[in-house]
């Protein structure tokens, strides 16, 4: 399990898991189409048992043959070769179009799951404040996919050994006869004798793998969540090139990022030496199988008791009992890679599911038009108090700035306002039917259009261009209404004041009945900064509007004043209105 601040993010048993990852997509309104392809792989796979059958006695056949130099015969066997090698072929496609279209059916499913569950409800911010499991979006877009195709090569492939394992054993013990031991001058007959080693041979070779691979379930759990860590640090570099360029940071991004690949490099050695233990007893187990069969019949033979076309196929079906009594050695990487992405995915599902427990300040929705803030305390995720005892009601048409020294909780405030700050106590009432929106000091700009991005969160659709065009010249932003349809990376094209800017255009776009501004004109000279404030006050003159700044000059904005020092916020009398 993972500790993070006193929450426990279990990680469950991998039964357990694996089931609870498995039951909803089979139970969903997708479950006929679901179960109708399945039976069709089911019955399929059982059809290519009887196909190797037909190819295991064409070869006893084929032997026999050769060794009598019959030569009348073979036509015969080309053609019968022919057909059930064209058999082969085509329920093998079948089974590999099926699977496909059943995996990516499933998958579908299952990333639109998680992705509703992480992004719903804010889990994932949650997530990320506590750190609880680590890459999550890794988990949604690499394990899901290898959870689903493993499950169905698995099963499938379980099934088909099980049905093979019936149907071979049935021949192998009709045909194997008896072998006879010498011993202390009494014989004994051992009935069925090829069977029984089948059985003997496979449970011991699969003890030895078992217990020389039981260090690979955790080296490979480390692989995967130090490449994924390795992954995330290359991408923070992208995104903030001209910040590590202008500040000289190259030497030290490339320690740190020389520091996470060291784990991956570390790693890798570890499976490394493994295989150099493991590798060896796999190999040899393989190599002794596909003689073991030959030795244990040679007896039979050279006493004349079977041909050698009966030995060619005894071996073929020797083998393929083996194979499928050896089922776990042949899969038992994949095995051990399939518990990581189960144990993986487990962990993310079991954070979503706790991100969604009561905790922290109690949020109520009501139909009054106000927010209500009663005894709130405000925590950090580690547990230092910023605020105790807040009590305030925030009015439709008030404007409120808020105030204090870095670090005292003014940010963290306005979280807890919007609803999702999470650490502490006291009570937040949001109305029901108001619009509120947060504009935080660096905007989330998403590669796209501009005219997508400006519209964010809303889609690009719900404003016509014209509206979108004078939201922009409103907001010094006249300069781009003529690319609203160009496709780029706008939050590495635009400036950090036009960040800014394009965030209140969103703002009059949206048109809030509750704004929170934190920090959100830091970029803009005093000029702009009065601008966007008297825009926003003339164009949302009912709108409540909470702002964190530490400019006094925008005091003459506001209508109400809260300062916050020392975990206390005291409020002040209304100040002069601009």
């Amino acid at each position: 399990m993972i500790r993070q601040n006193s929450i426990v993010v279990p990680q469950p048993a991998t039964l357990k898991a694996w089931w609870a990852l498995l039951r909803p997509y089979w139970t969903s309104d997708r479950k006929r189409g679901a179960m109708a392809l399945l039976s069709a792989l089911l019955i399929l796979t059982f059809s290519l048992t009887y196909v190797r059958l037909a190819l295991t006695v064409w070869m006893g056949h084929y032997q026999q043959t050769v060794i009598k130099y019959d030569a009348t015969a073979i036509p015969s066997l080309l053609l019968t070769f022919l057909a059930i090698l064209g058999l082969d072929i085509g329920v093998n496609v079948a089974v590999n179009f099926i699977n496909l279209a059943l995996g990516i059916n499933w998958r579908s499913w299952l990333t639109k799951r998680f992705l509703q569950r992480w992004m719903n409800g804010k889990a994932f911010y949650w997530i990320e404040q506590e750190q609880s499991v680590d890459n999550p979006d890794q988990r949604i877009t690499e394990d899901i996919d290898q959870f689903v195709t493993a499950s169905l090569t698995l099963s499938l492939g379980l099934f088909g050994t099980v049905t093979q394992l019936i149907v071979f054993t049935k021949v192998l013990w009709i045909k194997s006869g008896a072998l006879a031991l010498s011993l202390f001058g009494n014989v004994i007959q051992i009935p069925h004798y090829m069977v029984w080693l089948a059985i003997v041979y496979s449970l011991t070779t699969s003890l030895i793998v078992q217990f020389a691979g039981r260090r690979l379930q955790p080296l490979t759990f480390q692989k995967q969540r130090a490449e994924a860590n390795f992954r995330f640090m290359m991408t923070g570099v992208r995104e903030h090139v001209e910040q590590i360029a202008l500040l000289g940071g190259g030497p030290t991004e490339i320690k740190r990022v020389g520091q996470a690949f060291e784990e991956v490099r570390s790693n890798f050695w570890r499976i490394l030496m493994f295989n150099l233990r493991f590798e060896p007893v796999t190999l040899g187990i393989g190599f002794v199988s596909a003689l073991f069969a030959g030795f244990a019949l040679l007896p039979r033979y050279l006493s004349h008791q079977i041909t050698f076309g009966d030995m060619t196929q005894l071996s073929a079906t020797f083998g393929v009992v083996a194979a499928s009594l050896q089922w776990f050695i042949q899969n038992f990487v994949a095995l051990q890679q399939y518990r990581v992405v189960v144990s993986r995915l487990a962990g993310l599902d079991a954070a979503i599911n706790l991100s969604s427990l009561p905790r922290g300040p109690h949020y109520d929705s009501s139909l009054s038009n106000t927010i209500s803030v009663t005894d709130l305390d405000l925590q950090t995720p580690q547990g230092r108090t910023l605020v105790s005892g807040l009590t305030v009601t925030l009015r439709p048409g008030e404007r409120w700035m808020v105030s204090g020294p870095s670090g005292a909780g003014k940010s963290t405030l306005l979280r807890a306002l919007a609803g999702i700050w999470h650490y502490g106590a006291g009570r937040v009432t949001l109305p029901t039917h108001a619009k509120l929106f947060f504009l935080p000091q660096k905007n989330y700009i998403p590669p796209g259009t501009l005219k997508a991005a400006l519209c964010y969160p809303a889609d690009p659709h719900a404003f016509d261009d014209e509206t979108c065009r004078r939201v922009l010249t409103d907001c010094q932003l006249g300069q781009y209404s003529d690319v609203l349809d160009e496709v780029a990376r706008w939050g590495n094209n635009l400036s950090p004041g036009e960040q800014q800017r394009l965030g209140f255009a969103r703002v009059l776009l949206q048109q809030p009945d509750y704004l929170l501004l934190d920090e959100s004109t830091s970029a803009l000279d005093e000029e702009n900064e009065t601008n966007l404030y008297q825009l926003i006050t003339q164009r949302l003159p009912e709108a409540a509007i909470v702002s964190v700044s530490h400019h006094s000059s925008l005091e003459r904005f506001h209508t109400h004043a809260l300062r916050i020092e020392n975990g206390q916020a005291r409020q002040t009398s209304p100040i002069a209105v601009a």
